[in-house]
């Protein structure tokens, strides 16, 4: 991308490929984000590929923002793991603050998930070796705050998951950084108590964690953007049945409202939920009240079986459309949903009445209603 783009928002590049920064030349342009634009270009002396981060030049009025910067850049040079996207050094140039790391060519979590749907048995590998760089930084006083997939970068040689972008949304006393009015972090991945304006901490970090686990699982976040920060995520079995109610209470820990009850640490959350994943689902036995029911509605049923089948002959006789509404209303019964999906005239209104006969709340489904109707 040339020096004339402009990023997210509205100003230009700083500089274009080619160009000589300092110790570097600037190859490209990867993106940009509220806190700077990153540039991978080629360190000159080791003659090696790097990410460069530059910070935003208005935070550089910003004398405590730079303090601040300077020394967790610093601590995190000194943090070496597996997991973890090492950072070089840091400096400044040209007026601008930098951050030299280790370049990752095998995309994010978030461009694998954008290409597939993947179980989340398959992705728990990379979940556990991200829980375990956090539990390494957290041990030493570092809060990462926007743990996100993109955040997580995919080491294209053995598939680990590496922590990325630790240079600026950290901290070694899990104050806040607030430049601008902007708080650090992405709304949907931030813990309930971050959003509500309390500092973040490492368990704010492992509520990060869960809700990654979460969208992977189900490809839905456990809190909508418009939502409350307080809202209950609603369980895993509700979206899948083959997560069992073990898979539902860890998730639900993890994601807890309550700081206090979440996992004591990332690994310990990662490896609760791989036990949880590996036992098996027993289906849920029918209720006594529920068979009792069934057998009830079963009697009305042959009662009133004539006249169903006159008012269901009379409705195919009057053509294609109503038949169609009566296959759509047969199909499956949504919990409060009973209408037909197609037809018009005094069809669909005989037709939904018929299917609250034996619908969900007479067979005691719970659950998202998956009960087949007719």
């Amino acid at each position: 991308m040339c020096a004339a783009a402009a990023d997210a928002f509205g100003t230009r590049s700083a500089f274009s490929p080619g160009e000589t920064v300092g110790d570097y030349v600037i190859e490209e342009r990867l993106g940009a984000g509220g806190f700077g634009e990153v540039f991978l270009a080629t360190e000159l002396a080791l003659k090696r590929q790097v990410a460069l981060k530059f910070v935003r030049p208005e935070f550089a009025a910003d004398h405590d923002f730079v303090r601040r910067f300077a020394r967790e850049a610093s601590t995190m040079a000194t943090v070496e793991h597996p997991n973890i996207v090492p950072i070089y050094r840091h400096g400044q140039v040209r007026g601008r603050h930098f951050l030299s790391m280790r370049y990752v060519p095998g995309g994010s979590l978030a461009d694998l998930l954008a290409a597939r749907q993947l179980p989340l048995e398959d992705i728990l590998d990379v979940l556990g070796g991200v829980a375990a760089g956090l539990d390494h930084c957290h041990a030493r006083g570092i809060v990462h705050r926007d743990l996100k997939p993109a955040n997580v970068l995919i080491d294209p040689h053995d598939g680990r998951g590496l922590l990325a972008d630790f240079g600026i949304a950290l901290t070694d006393d899990f104050s806040t950084i607030t430049v601008a009015g902007s708080r650090i972090g992405t709304p949907v991945y931030m813990a309930p108590e971050t959003l509500m304006g309390e500092p973040a901490t490492p368990a704010s970090d492992r509520w990060a964690l869960a809700a990654m686990a979460y969208r992977i699982a189900t490809g839905a976040l456990p809190r909508g953007p418009s939502q409350p920060p307080g809202t209950a995520p609603v369980p895993l079995s509700a979206h899948n049945h083959r997560f069992g109610p073990d898979v539902d209470r860890v998730m639900l820990r993890a994601l807890s409202v309550d700081r206090s009850r979440r996992h004591p640490s990332a690994r310990a959350f990662v490896s609760e939920l791989r036990e949880a994943l590996e036992r098996p689902v027993h289906p849920k036995p029918p209720r006594r009240s529920a068979t009792r029911r069934m057998w009830s509605v079963g009697g009305a049923a042959l009662v009133l079986m004539p006249a169903m089948v006159y008012g269901v002959a009379s409705l195919v006789d009057r053509g294609p459309a109503c038949h169609t509404s009566y296959t759509g209303a047969c199909l499956k019964a949504d919990a409060g949903d009973y209408d037909c999906k197609g037809g018009d005239g005094d069809g669909p209104n005989y037709i939904a009445g018929a299917v609250r006969v034996v619908g969900r709340d007479d067979f005691g489904l719970d659950g998202d209603g998956d009960g087949v109707a007719c």
